[in-house]
């Protein structure tokens, strides 16, 4: 092949994937049953463990995987957290339009949000009590991931958080 032939197969005629089965496997390849008889195909697997992981790592997957890990965990935290309000008070109507509230969280902590918000007609919260949120999260009995100590409510410059209960000894800190 000439090389005015390996040009136009290499940026013109090529759709290259890269598919990660798990940390072990992952795949290259451009093929396409659907191409035209004229492109190029190629298809490579990759079963070295130390390998997949640095792909995984170049291609900015593994980064993906872990912003999907913590929203995963926010989300389900957040559940549980309005499961643990419930307990202790029935979730406020909205002070705009009466509608019902969902418990919602943003960078400064949990509160209730009209449900009418998706729609696009209200935009009315409530507060949650801080003093219902500190016993709410003591319920969930959370336990600190790195020292085994118990999940606390905290309060900063940016607003609530969860920390560690043995701080300053250990720095433990996360999100709703």
């Amino acid at each position: 092949m000439n090389v005015k032939g390996v040009i136009r197969a290499g940026f013109h005629a090529l759709h290259e994937k890269l598919a990660f089965v798990d940390r072990k496997i992952a795949w290259f390849d451009s093929l396409n049953i659907f191409s035209h008889s004229r492109s190029s195909k190629v298809m490579i697997r990759f079963s070295q463990p130390e390998f997949v992981v640095r792909l995984l790592e170049l291609s900015g997957t593994a980064y993906l995987l872990q912003q999907q890990e913590r929203n995963d965990v926010r989300k389900r935290r957040l559940a549980q957290l309005a499961t643990a309000l419930q307990k202790r008070m029935a979730f406020p109507l909205c002070a705009r339009c009466g509608g019902a509230t969902e418990l919602r969280s943003s960078r400064y902590g949990p509160f209730f949000g009209c449900t009418s918000y998706r729609g696009g007609n209200c935009d009315g919260f409530i507060s949650v009590p801080r003093r219902v949120l500190e016993l709410a999260v003591q319920d969930m009995g959370l336990t600190c991931p790195r020292c085994e100590g118990n999940v606390v409510l905290k309060s900063g410059r940016k607003g609530l958080f969860l920390g560690c209960s043995q701080y300053p000894d250990c720095r433990w800190t996360n999100s709703f």
